[in-house]
């Protein structure tokens, strides 16, 4: 039986900009050198009622055998805002990686990192500073919530981590949902550049399950 590779879909429903004031105020990455990586993170899941909750505060770990860069390091984020993963617009974003990954909400924890990549004349932006690489989960999901005044971060998929050419190379528009079946297939973002005098950013929703 063949086992699908990616799945890709566009929101077209939401608003742009719909997430923006949320990445404004987020703090700076402390596990990665240079202040080109803001973060938060929190694990959500289905309440009795079909709406997402927040599960415990824990700390995010992967092992050294898939991330070279950070693995074994128990990395601790702040929460997401609430007024966010309450908001029907959110449970949309959410609700359509379950669906594409097939998972069970009420069941699967859901892992949500919020990102946001930016670049400069001095600082160069990189989304996946450990390269190609799988995160030891069964479903990836990348949901590109804004670019502003940014070129390159493109997506690519390799089946396997040697690779010469990708399987697929895709810049993620806004409001793109790129889902990655992350037992079969390696994942990838390259670095991205300002594409004026004025910085820029990249704006992203990254979910395991």
């Amino acid at each position: 039986m063949f086992n699908w590779q990616y799945k890709l879909m566009n929101l077209t429903s939401l608003e742009v900009g719909l997430f923006k004031n949320f990445f404004e105020e987020m703090p700076y990455d402390p596990y990665v050198e240079g202040d080109f990586r803001k973060r938060r993170y929190s694990t959500i899941r289905y309440d009795h009622y079909g709406k997402y909750e927040f599960l415990p505060h824990k700390k995010f770990i992967q092992s050294s055998d898939v991330n070279d860069l950070l693995g074994d390091v128990e990395r601790e984020y702040e929460e997401l805002e609430e007024d966010l993963v309450f908001s029907d617009d959110f449970k949309e974003v959410v609700d359509t990686f379950v669906k594409l990954s097939g998972i069970n909400p009420y069941i699967t924890q859901i892992g949500v990192h919020q990102i946001r990549i930016m670049c400069s004349d001095d600082i160069k932006g990189e989304p996946a500073p450990e390269g190609r690489h799988q995160d030891g989960f069964d479903y990836i999901g990348i949901f590109c919530a804004e670019r502003h005044n940014v070129d390159g971060g493109v997506s690519e998929i390799f089946v396997n981590k040697d690779d010469e050419e990708p399987i697929i190379e895709k810049v993620l528009a806004e409001h793109e949902l790129l889902i990655v079946n992350d037992r079969e297939v390696f994942h990838n973002a390259t670095g991205i550049q300002p594409n004026s005098d004025k910085p820029g950013y990249r704006d992203v929703f990254v979910f395991t399950a």
